[in-house]
């Protein structure tokens, strides 16, 4: 699948369009079951949110849902089309996404893109294991 990292050398052509402020932050490839996606983590707040970096190269990313978070999205890099419920609406460097809990949201990457998000919790909490993460 195109999009899919089958080498590290994707993996690190996508992390040279992630902004220079956010270059040495922890990252960890996340991995689904067709799809894989560049994480960096940026903060954890006090408050229980977390703001992270999400890297996608070219291709499709199957619209999923988290139950428990919501997210406010902003693209970093790149340009395509972003999916949210029944709409399909085209991005940019710039464009703003709101996501509330339990609507289906996913992506086509028309380039390799950065999106930065504003999360109300974990989507996959690492100390607990827990995944809020459905198709």
């Amino acid at each position: 699948m195109e999009g899919d990292y089958s080498s590290e050398k994707q993996v690190n052509t996508l992390l040279e369009l992630l902004p220079a402020e956010a270059r040495n932050l922890p990252s960890r490839v996340f991995k689904t079951a067709v799809e894989r996606v560049v994480l960096v983590t940026a903060t954890e707040n006090t408050d229980g949110s977390v703001e992270e970096y999400a890297g996608f190269n070219k291709g499709v990313y199957q619209p999923h849902i988290h139950d428990d978070v919501d997210s406010e999205i902003i693209v970093v890099a790149g340009e395509g089309v972003f999916y949210l419920g029944d709409q399909h609406i085209p991005y940019q460097k710039g464009a703003v996404f709101t996501v509330p809990r339990g609507v289906a949201h996913g992506l086509e990457a028309f380039s390799g893109t950065w999106l930065f998000a504003k999360l109300s919790g974990h989507i996959y909490d690492p100390k607990t294991k827990i995944s809020d993460f459905r198709y």
